[in-house]
């Protein structure tokens, strides 16, 4: 009587190969590094920031804000995805601890890193 074993990794290790392959081969932008802003800055979004966090302190609603953000003009289709993600940490945990300034500071400096 014969036996035969069939090792079942090996498809496994083919994928993470190909995975890996095509992780590395792929142009930077597409996997990482530079992200849009359309025609803002990182001084715009600081700028928001601040304001924002202003909206906050005044006791704005998260709604509310959200309203607000939706009354302005962009330019580019990237520029309100990007502000609303400011939005939430603004009125999530970090916005509790944070100061106009810090708040501008912070997301200023988070999206020069990103620009880099």
């Amino acid at each position: 009587m014969t036996v035969t074993i069939i090792k079942t990794t090996q498809p496994y290790k083919i994928k993470f190969l190909l995975v890996f392959m095509l992780l590395t081969l792929l142009p930077r932008p597409l996997i990482g590094g530079n992200y849009p802003l359309g025609t803002l800055t990182c001084e715009d979004m600081g700028d928001f920031a601040a304001e924002a966090l202003m909206w906050r302190k005044r006791g704005m609603t998260p709604a509310e804000a959200l309203k607000k953000l939706d009354e302005r003009h962009f330019n580019d289709p990237v520029e309100r995805p990007n502000l609303l993600d400011v939005l939430k940490l603004v009125y999530g945990g970090y916005g509790t601890n944070w100061t106009e300034e810090n708040a501008k500071k912070a997301i200023k400096q988070d999206c020069e890193r990103g620009r880099e």
